[in-house]
């Protein structure tokens, strides 16, 4: 038994849960709170770092939910129209969770859809940023998600950055 969304695709269904459950805002809110709880324990948020994945797709019991932050502001992309169509309830969610520390989350699900429907649109679904100085490792970068590739900037480059910055110290490059 499961519980999941339809996918057109190689994949017809993702499974999201193997209990009973309603996916409602309190199943977002839970993920969520997992999620984040798993990236404050590993140590990736700290005073140095403020943008992070928060949700991974499947690492996370997500398949196709990516959820990057960016200081105040939280990055959605739906990579179906099935799990599009919790994306109020994610939001909201991600508000609960964070309470006054989210000033805007944005939809970033158009590019990463494999629908052909066009109903993922791109936009804000709460605040009205779409743009931010983050910090990564101690170094400021600007982030637009809105023009961005992806959700904005690639976070799973942390460690790269990082070791070029070793390599570049006190050079000109």
């Amino acid at each position: 038994k499961g519980i999941g969304y339809v996918q057109h695709g190689s994949i017809a269904v993702r499974i999201i849960s193997f209990k009973p459950c309603v996916i409602d805002t309190d199943f977002w809110i839970k993920c969520i709170q997992d999620s984040l709880q798993l990236r404050i324990s590993l140590g990736i948020i700290n005073p140095l770092t403020n943008c992070y994945r928060l949700m991974h797709g499947e690492g996370d019991g997500i398949p196709g939910l990516v959820i990057d932050i960016y200081n105040k502001s939280a990055v959605i992309q739906c990579h179906s129209s099935g799990l599009f169509q919790h994306i109020q309830d994610i939001a909201s969610a991600l508000q609960a969770v964070f309470k006054t520390g989210l000033e805007t989350i944005y939809n970033k699900s158009a590019e990463a859809s494999h629908s052909k429907h066009g109903e993922m649109q791109n936009g804000l679904l709460y605040g009205q940023q779409t743009d931010d100085i983050v910090l990564e490792n101690g170094l400021q970068f600007h982030v637009n998600w809105a023009s961005g590739q992806k959700t904005g900037f690639f976070l799973d480059q942390r460690d790269n950055r990082a070791l070029l910055g070793h390599y570049a110290k006190d050079k000109t490059v």
